[in-house]
């Protein structure tokens, strides 16, 4: 007999330590080891009635076997299942729980596994630990490792995602408590990872893409890359290969109405602005809220004023090249530094046509084929090109371009540089002569008509005389005639000279007569020539008074 329903009251099925009795009523034991491990009231098995004569719930210690089926509720204070035993529900066993060994497994196959509840928490296990809760009205949040703060938090409502915080402000917000927070969005070291925005049409129309091997940030609208920070730090803007800090190709505006060009040293602290705040026509530069220079409309550059002409302080650089300084004090400074040279050049046509500079300690102006410097002593030299001395090579002025009138203090070397060649005073003027009869003090003859020039050039002095009608009257006849009064002493050294010549009226003398003026002296005496004899002065009795006229031209050395 092997089926319990072919067993009558009182029958048994035994193997080994399990046996199976039928007893009366038609209840059912099972019994293992002598242990009872089930006892059936009512139901039925295998079709048949246990207990009664309709299926009754049953109460088990325990059930083992290769499988069970149960129609109806199952009540049970456990359920315990082996490794690869199962329990199933649905007609098709849609629904599979158990253990195959390695792993728990709930299965729900062919359609979807849906769990009703008033708010779910999943725990981990000794210590039980919450990791999950989803709320009845959607929210699910992500706890911390030791279950007391949700750090991970779905919005159902306002279908907002919070990192961090349970109460996100948008769509996805993330914060953490420590002082740097940081999101991760990496890539293979030979890849880019990029965060992209758009639309539902176009999802990545813009992004921000970032190269690792090659350490470089990229910008992108329209799909098309715009600006680009490189692994130097420099950033590019209408390029992909910037070369300085701020590389812009293209166009740029910068301005709000205030502020053009911002310059700042420090949060707060404008060191500088370019903008065109006073005008729509002015590009100006102001440093410390002053303006200090601007471009105005006509293209002048403007330096420490404001108004492009000639006499307002300050410097400009006009927009056909002409520059301006205007100043009340120094106007200019040139500076070369260390070597000798030319500091300015003048070009005509891109030809160096002069040029000032420095030789030495000496400034000069020149040109190709030279010009002149000043010593450190203040002489006016010729020079070379280079501003080194040129001796007797140039010339002041030309035949048909003369200088007019040279005004000098000292005198002139010509043809030499002995004293022999100094021309040292050149001198125009007139002087009264005296006819005495002494060479000081002594008695003056009255004279009608009388005058006396003179020019001196260097030492050479010459001088004409005209006395007309000499009237001698208390002069002393018997001395001689002294011509006196001169506008120079005559040089030392020799007695005296003869010189010049002279001409006379109604004056006796032997052959003829000659003025002969005493060195160191202001006077000359009239000689009276003799021919083959000795010469003697002229007394003022060969004078015939009140008609005797004297002509003189004399050079003489002072």
């Amino acid at each position: 007999m092997s089926k319990i329903s072919e067993l009558s009251d009182g029958g048994a099925i035994q193997s080994g330590d399990t046996l199976i009795a039928v007893r009366s009523g038609g209840n059912v034991k099972v019994t293992y080891g002598g242990t009872t491990t089930a006892n059936i009231d009512g139901g039925t098995i295998d079709g048949t009635v246990i207990g009664g004569s309709s299926a009754a719930a049953g109460t088990f210690t325990s059930i083992t076997g290769t499988s069970a089926n149960i129609n109806g509720t199952v009540t049970a204070d456990g359920l315990v299942v082996g490794d690869n035993q199962w329990i199933y529900a649905g007609n098709g066993a849609d629904l599979k729980i158990g253990h195959d060994g390695t792993d728990n497994i709930i299965r729900a196959q062919g359609s979807p596994l849906y769990i009703d509840a008033n708010g779910t928490t999943f725990r981990g296990y000794s210590p039980y630990t919450k990791h999950m809760d989803i709320a009845s009205n959607g929210d699910i949040s992500f706890y911390e490792d030791t279950g007391t703060t949700a750090k991970f938090f779905w919005d159902a409502s306002a279908e907002s995602l919070g990192i961090g915080t349970t109460s996100p402000a948008g769509a996805l917000q993330v914060y953490t408590a420590t002082t740097n927070g940081q999101l991760f969005l990496t890539s293979p070291d030979t890849g880019q990872a990029q965060l992209s925005f758009g639309g539902t049409t176009d999802p990545d129309g813009g992004y921000i893409r970032y190269s690792d091997s090659s350490d470089w940030m990229a910008f992108a609208t329209q799909t098309t890359e715009r600006m680009r920070i490189d692994s130097s730090g420099n950033v590019g803007i209408g390029t992909s290969s910037p070369s300085a800090a701020l590389d812009v190709v293209g166009e740029a505006t910068v301005g709000n109405g205030t502020y053009g060009i911002k310059l700042s040293y420090s949060a707060g602290s404008t060191a500088g602005v370019i903008d065109t705040a006073d005008s729509a026509t002015n590009l100006s530069v102001r440093t410390g809220g002053t303006e200090r220079a601007r471009l105005d409309s006509s293209g002048n550059w403007l330096v420490g004023k404001t108004s492009a002409d000639y006499t307002t302080a300050g410097v400009m650089v006009e927009g056909d090249g002409t520059v301006s300084s205007v100043k009340s004090g120094v106007t200019g400074v040139f500076n070369r530094l260390t070597s000798d040279g030319d500091i300015v050049q003048f070009r005509k046509d891109g030809t160096t046509v002069g040029s000032i500079g420095v030789n030495t300690d000496r400034p000069y102006f020149t040109r190709v084929e030279g010009g002149f410097s000043l010593s450190s002593s203040g002489h006016f030299i010729p020079a070379t090109s280079d501003g080194s001395v040129s001796d007797n090579a140039r010339d002041l002025g030309l035949s048909v371009a003369r200088w007019k009138d040279l005004y000098l203090s000292g005198g002139v070397y010509l043809g030499g540089t002995g004293a022999a060649n100094l021309l040292d005073d050149y001198e125009e003027g007139t002087f009264d002569a005296e006819f005495a009869d002494a060479e000081t003090g002594g008695n003056t003859a009255s004279i009608v008509t009388i005058g006396g020039t003179y020019v001196k050039i260097g030492s050479l002095v010459t001088i004409n005389i005209y006395m007309l009608n000499i009237d001698t009257t208390g002069l002393t006849s018997t001395n001689p005639i002294f011509i006196r009064n001169l506008p120079f002493v005559a040089a030392g050294g020799e007695t005296g000279v003869w010189t010049g010549s002279m001409f006379s009226d109604r004056l006796t003398f032997t052959d003829m007569s000659a003025p002969y003026v005493f060195n160191g002296k202001s006077f000359f005496k009239i000689m009276d020539i003799t021919s083959g004899g000795a010469d003697s002065e002229l007394l003022v009795s060969s004078v015939t008074s009140g008609s005797a006229d004297l002509y003189f031209s004399i050079s003489y050395r002072a």
